[in-house]
Parts: C-alpha cells; sequence; structure tokens
C-alpha cells in the first residue's frame, strides 16, 4: 500500500509539473503573439502613413513651388522641414542585413523616442542568423520591452539602455544594459517580481533561449540590470 500511494504521488506531481509547464507555454505563447500583433500594427501604420505622403508627393511640391515663385523662401523651407519630419517618423532605420532583427529595432526605436529613452546600439550580425528568426526576435523583443518598462520609472534624464548585438565563430551574442530604479529580485539567476501582468518577459526570454540549447545570464553592474544571451 505504501508504495502504491508513493507511485500515485510520483504520478501525481509529475501530471501537475506538465500541468504547469503546458500552461506556462500557452502563457507565453499568447503575450508574444499579443507582442507581434502590436509590432505588426505599427508596421503597417508606417507603411499605411508613407502611402498617403506619396501620394501627397504632387501636392507638396505644388505649395513648394508656389512659395519660391513668390519669395517666401522662409515659409518653404519651414513647410519643408515639416514634410521631411513627418518623411522620417516613417522610416524604418537599416540598423543590419536581417529585415526581421530591422523591423524589431525600429520599432522600438520608435517607442523609445516618444517616451524620451536615450539608446546606443551596436549591431554587426548578417543577413542570415545562426538560429531561429522567429525566436530571436521574440527574445529581443522581450528584452527590449523589458528594459522600456525598467527605465519608464525614473526620471527622463536617467532614463537609458544600450543594446550590442554581434556573431562570433557562429554564435549569436546579445549584450543589454539599462539604467534601474532600484535592484531586482533575483530567482536562481532570473529577475522576478509580484507585480501583477509583469515578469513574463523575463520568463519567455529563459524559455527561448533553453529551446535554442543557449545561455542566459542577468545580472546588476554598477547600479545598472545587464543581459547577456549566447545562442
Amino acid at each position: 500500500m505504501c508504495l502504491t500511494y508513493l507511485l500515485f504521488l510520483l504520478v501525481y506531481f509529475r501530471e501537475y509539473e506538465m500541468k504547469n509547464k503546458a500552461e506556462q507555454y500557452n502563457e507565453l505563447i499568447r503575450m508574444q503573439l499579443n507582442s507581434f500583433q502590436t509590432e505588426m500594427t505599427n508596421t503597417r501604420k508606417s507603411e499605411k502613413k508613407m502611402s498617403i505622403l506619396r501620394h501627397d508627393t504632387r501636392h507638396h511640391l505644388s505649395v513648394l513651388r508656389t512659395l519660391i515663385q513668390q519669395g517666401e523662401t522662409d515659409k518653404a523651407l519651414e513647410y519643408l522641414n515639416e514634410v521631411s519630419q513627418t518623411y522620417d517618423d516613417t522610416v524604418i532605420k537599416t540598423y543590419c542585413r536581417n529585415e526581421m532583427v530591422n523591423s524589431v529595432l525600429s520599432i522600438y526605436n520608435m517607442r523609445f523616442e516618444e517616451q524620451r529613452i536615450r539608446w546606443e546600439i551596436q549591431v554587426s550580425i548578417g543577413e542570415k542568423l545562426p538560429c531561429s528568426e522567429m525566436m530571436f526576435c521574440a527574445i529581443l523583443s522581450n528584452v527590449l520591452e523589458n528594459a522600456m518598462h525598467a527605465v519608464q520609472e525614473l526620471p527622463e534624464d536617467k532614463r537609458y539602455i544600450e543594446l550590442s548585438l554581434s556573431e562570433k565563430a557562429g554564435h549569436l551574442l546579445l549584450m543589454e544594459k539599462n539604467t534601474v530604479r532600484s535592484v531586482p529580485t533575483f530567482a536562481d539567476g532570473v529577475p522576478v517580481t509580484e507585480r501583477s501582468g509583469h515578469g513574463l518577459g523575463a520568463r519567455s526570454i529563459v524559455y527561448y533561449v533553453e529551446k535554442l540549447s543557449g545561455q542566459y545570464q542577468f545580472f546588476m553592474e554598477d547600479g545598472d540590470f545587464v543581459v547577456r544571451i549566447i545562442l
């Protein structure tokens, strides 16, 4: 009877663990789908805005020609600067030759500018990644999303994010550093939080890095939060 009871407990806890892992997996997938849906929506808005601007190009040129013919060069320059700024807001910046990575970085660049977050970026990766593009972009999105939420709690002059992407010996290297208001709590080397709706980003990063048989490291350095990932 004791052996039977022990076997029952082993089976029960195994099924309980598998159920928890399945729920976590579904939660991560849902979160990623929501994240990518948001990014695709922002990209479509940018494309739509660019389409409208292309359609209005003839009108803009006509206005500029009229202003110049009337000798109102100051107004022409002011109008030209306004149109130029509008075009700049729709540009997908080129950080590397990989289109998916460019899209993710461009989207977060726009978000950081909107929230007055200063950031520095260094990218030296090829067109083809040494791992799944979808999984890497999910990791990259979560890293930047977590950093954005962390620096949002700081005054504008303290908001700073640093990102480095590179390849070495067939491996993809990611390093992200950002300022924080307070030192996060770590559990088994992973930052955790009890705040509702938070903490999934780090779990998602760990999940995808492990799926790619990579390595991750979260730690504090000189008062800043740092993430290092090797894939």
